[in-house]
């Protein structure tokens, strides 16, 4: 399987600059990445290993011009203070949004709330969990907070 090609950290400042759009601007996008992975859905099923989809999403980011990074670890804070720990999403599209990918059942409250809390460290307020694991539909839950 590939691994991540990208890596490393942003600096904070060049970070900061891009996920602080415009959260109306951010719809259409993030209805696209939606309308990929439903589609990638269909095509496949559902169940199959996370590191399919992401290589599914990849292949159909790039023929949809959708700009995407992966293994981009993004830096959180607590009381303003730098954590040691770094949230790590599965994409980071079109420079500022976060996409978390599941392949459980259902997701959770807690699926939920994990990445939920993670954005919130890292000052991002948007971000987009997808789950393809659902045997009737894809599941999704965006986040614009």
């Amino acid at each position: 399987m590939k691994k991540p090609i990208n890596n490393y950290k942003l600096p904070d400042l060049v970070l900061e600059k891009k996920l602080n759009k415009n959260k109306y601007q951010r719809h259409e996008e993030i209805f696209k990445i939606i309308q990929i992975c439903n589609d990638i859905y269909s095509k496949t099923g559902n169940n199959l290993d996370k590191n399919v989809y992401m290589e599914c999403m990849q292949i159909e980011f790039s023929l949809n011009g959708i700009k995407y990074e992966t293994g981009l670890q993004i830096p959180m804070k607590y009381q303003n203070q730098p954590l040691r720990t770094n949230y790590t999403p599965d994409f980071l599209c079109y420079d500022e949004i976060p996409v978390q990918l599941f392949v459980e059942e259902e997701l959770s409250k807690a699926n939920i709330s994990n990445v939920k809390n993670s954005l919130n460290l890292c000052g991002i307020n948007t971000g987009l969990i997808i789950n393809f694991g659902n045997q009737i539909k894809l599941e999704y839950e965006k986040f614009f907070i």
